[in-house]
């Protein structure tokens, strides 16, 4: 939201300097983003206050935090409404709040003072003519947008229609883009049932105020704010309206606004209102909360006294409508949609008197148990592991383009086309991150991201924790497989395997029969694999090791095993660790590298195992004369309880 200064002095007493009141704005929760260029200041509104969308709304903030008074616009007050007949026809009411329409004749269209003009040029809106910018003007002041139809384009009866979209429906914007209505959108349509304009994000091209018009219905209105979000990304039309009515906007401030309007129209365009109807099926609700004093000290930390509690309440535009015996009662602001219970409030009073000013006080209660999940220390141990390794983390957004994979989740309200649904592997995220490697000339690439992933799965919704790793050098399968070593060593898991899939590019992680995840090759250069944590987290760490605490003597080989094809490298990891067992002062170690067929073998019942079998020990050196003993026994076992034989290549 940008925040012209002499905007805001218009109708707030200002007291600071622009760093000052930039300052004031994000300690109110208001953001300060970006420096401050041409006296405009640009504030994030992350939280959900349409208010703070407005001009008023942000003087209202500034002025409570100053203890001083506001001063409205003026608007003509004497409007009366009647009820919808000749200018309103609702014949969709339940996405419709409110909807209030004004029809002024003898207007002159021109050039809009040169206030208005620069206000809105720093508000980064283009001007059109003194009618148009009148609507954008008021909605920066109130945050209610509006939109202003010349009333003799609209046919014979300039009657505003609003129903939901039809198939068949169309409507061209101002912009000249052509937008298929869809059953979704709530729109507005002329006497000869046109659409004119889809309601709260864009009016049709060749219905607009223009120099010509002499006479205009101008409409405001509040819509169920789920569809305007949705049809505005269907159509991927992020207008300032549409952004303001994905927000829960007060229903009251919208005859406030078109009232301001009336009078704007009124002082620089002319005119006569001939006639003015309001379309209100269900009044804003304003929330009575009663407030106990004891809570804002508890949750607070210091005692506010009552009449302070008031004085900031009413500087908020709160109605007081009780105080005593240490408890308050207000009704919610005329202005505001987010105040519905006690806390509501105390933040409000809290943001007044400056989280800033909260006291700092020791804690005197005994630390409490540690409640961390498992899955959050696995987590961070994966991180400082892999990190260790000189790995670099990446956390990207979970949010990709959905395509017609049928485990794919789609979001309802996404923000854009591009970004619709969920990843269902964190490689769909990391994989771009390596295109700025490469881009910067980086010959070596190790990425990581731990992270979720989430897919359907019979119906049910599955969120798994996952790490992704992305390595593109001239070795990458060596390095990977040096990583994934490493990485279950250091986590107390040992023997991992590789299992063959249909896909010659992937990979089967396995760990005691568990499918952890998989390696992908995409190319020559990179390869990816990913660890489900979720799963890993589910597996017994290994407690039969023998423990070694210094550098061991070492002896190792790779056995290459022909084994019928049923067989687990599981019921193989048992026969070694009978060996294991029988061994004094010497620690047999297994490690499965890598199953496949061989067509040397040409039989579809076998297949090929690859194994690293290596001894230590503490007590001397090893050599192949004491690993032939170990390794003739293993051999002999497996040949004999599993029939598997070496490979004599």
């Amino acid at each position: 939201m940008k925040l012209p200064i002499d905007w805001l002095s218009e109708y707030s007493e200002i007291k600071h300097n622009n760093s000052q009141i930039g300052d004031i704005f994000t300690y109110l929760e208001f953001m300060q983003d970006g420096p401050i260029v041409d006296n405009v200041l640009d504030l994030e509104i992350r939280q959900n206050r349409p208010d703070a969308l407005s001009i008023i709304g942000l003087a209202t903030e500034y002025s409570a935090k100053n203890n001083s008074k506001i001063e409205y616009p003026k608007q003509i007050d004497n409007l009366n409404f009647e009820k919808p007949d000749k200018l309103i026809n609702p014949k969709t009411t339940d996405q419709i709040k409110r909807f209030t329409a004004v029809k002024i004749d003898g207007v002159k269209i021109g050039k809009s003072p040169d206030y208005i003009i620069n206000r809105l040029t720093l508000s980064g809106i283009r001007t059109v003519n003194n009618i148009v910018d009148i609507t954008n003007y008021v909605m920066l002041e109130y945050g209610i947008p509006m939109h202003v139809f010349d009333a003799n384009l609209l046919g014979n009866n300039p009657q505003l229609t609003l129903r939901m979209g039809n198939t068949n429906d169309e409507l061209e914007t101002w912009l000249g883009e052509k937008i298929k209505i869809s059953k979704n959108d709530i729109v507005i349509t002329n006497s000869e049932n046109k659409v004119v304009s889809i309601g709260g994000i864009t009016g049709e091209k060749n219905t607009g105020a223009t120099d010509t018009t002499i006479s205009i219905i101008i409409e405001a209105a509040n819509y169920n704010q789920a569809l305007i979000r949705k049809s505005a990304i269907e159509h991927n039309l992020l207008t300032d309206s549409a952004n303001r009515h994905t927000k829960f906007l007060p229903s009251n401030l919208v005859e406030t606004a078109i009232k301001r309007a009336c009078y704007l129209i009124s002082e620089l365009c002319g005119g006569e209102i001939t006639l003015a109807e309001d379309y209100y099926p269900e009044v804003q609700v304003r929330f009575e909360i009663t407030l106990n004093l004891d809570e804002v000290e508890r949750i607070g930390g210091f005692k506010v006294t009552a009449n302070d509690t008031e004085q900031i309440l009413k500087n908020l535009k709160y109605d007081i409508l009780e105080n005593s015996n240490n408890k308050i009662t207000v009704k919610s602001p005329n202005h505001r949609t987010d105040v519905t219970q006690p806390v509501d409030v105390i933040e409000d009073i809290l943001r007044i008197i400056g989280y800033e000013n909260i006291k700092e006080q020791q804690i005197n209660l005994a630390p409490p148990a540690n409640s961390t999940p498992e899955i959050y220390t696995l987590e961070d141990n994966v991180r400082d592991i892999l990190v260790g390794m000189g790995l670099d983390e990446h956390i990207t957004e979970p949010l990709v383009k959905f395509d017609a994979d049928i485990t794919r989740i789609k979001l309802e309200n996404s923000l854009n086309s591009e970004k619709n649904s969920l990843r269902i592997s964190i490689q769909e995220t990391l994989i771009p991150v390596l295109t700025n490697y490469i881009k910067h000339k980086h010959n070596s690439i190790k990425l990581f991201e731990v992270g979720k992933i989430y897919k359907t799965e019979k119906d049910q919704i599955i969120e798994n924790s996952v790490v992704g790793v992305l390595i593109s050098n001239s070795n990458s399968y060596k390095s990977a497989k040096g990583i994934l070593d490493l990485l279950f060593n250091k986590l107390g898991y040992n023997n991992f395997y590789l299992t063959s899939t249909d896909d010659k590019k992937i990979i089967n992680l396995m760990l005691r029969e568990n499918n952890l995840g998989f390696i992908k090759f995409a190319n020559n250069r990179t390869i990816y694999f990913e660890i489900n944590l979720d799963r890993l987290l589910n597996i017994e760490k290994a407690t039969n090791e023998k423990l070694i605490t210094k550098v061991p003597f070492e002896h190792e080989q790779i056995v290459n095993l022909v084994v019928n094809k049923n067989i687990l490298f599981s019921e193989i990891q048992k026969i070694i660790d009978q060996v294991k067992s029988n061994t004094k002062d010497i620690n047999v170690l297994s490690n499965f590298l890598e199953d496949y067929s061989d067509e040397i073998l040409n039989n579809a019942e076998k297949k090929s195992y690859l194994l690293s079998l290596k001894i230590q020990s503490l007590v001397s050196p090893v050599s192949k004369e004491d690993f032939k003993p170990i390794k003739e026994k293993v051999l002999d076992l497996l040949n004999k309880n599993l029939g598997i034989t070496l490979k004599i290549t």
